[in-house]
């Protein structure tokens, strides 16, 4: 998206980390600008080539005014077959009229004990359970991933939760990708 073109038919991503990509020093921006924001509206008027088109806004606090305005736009009149993820770690900075149509989605971190005790259901020994476990900080779609080398997993949502805990850009639209040219059934697992 950085570079104003998209690479998958069928899903998006956008976040901060995005725009790493443009700066020469790979540093990190403090937000999304105008830019991501029009390339996701133009993403999403087009019609999908899967069942649905799926888009991650990832890091949603950091929207600019113009960038928060374009997306509050989308979610007014959304298009057909989209799914819209918003991720936000600190909702109070999002505008109060984005987040009055959002439906909100807490996730907590998964404690040690269960998340090893699923780890070892989906394979893994004890001792890579606790390793994964603990290295994964509670983040068990993040462990799974670490476990299968995969992006989604077959749960639904392991693989939300795997979604949002991939850092890599082109990594998270394949993953988007892939639960949105999916099953019905499996969207709604999602």
């Amino acid at each position: 998206v950085a570079d104003g073109s998209i690479t998958l038919p069928s899903a998006i991503s956008v976040s901060t980390a995005d725009r790493s990509r443009r700066r020469s020093h790979g540093v990190k921006l403090a937000e999304i600008g105008i830019r991501e924001a029009r390339a996701l509206r133009r993403f999403l008027a087009v019609r999908p080539f899967g069942r649905y088109r799926a888009a991650l806004v990832d890091d949603a606090e950091q929207l600019t005014p113009e960038a928060a305005n374009t997306l509050l736009k989308v979610l007014e009149e959304p298009p057909a077959q989209t799914l819209l993820f918003v991720v936000c770690h600190e909702p109070s900075r999002l505008l109060e009229t984005i987040r009055s149509r959002l439906v909100a989605v807490p996730f907590g971190l998964v404690p040690m004990a269960q998340s090893v005790v699923g780890l070892q259901a989906a394979g893994a020994s004890p001792a890579e359970a606790e390793r994964l476990s603990r290295r994964s900080g509670g983040r068990v779609g993040l462990a799974l991933t670490w476990l299968n080398r995969k992006s989604v997993s077959d749960d639904g949502a392991a693989a939300f939760r795997a979604v949002l805990a991939e850092r890599n850009p082109a990594k998270r639209q394949q993953a988007l990708a892939a639960v949105a040219e999916g099953p019905a059934e499996r969207i709604h697992e999602f």
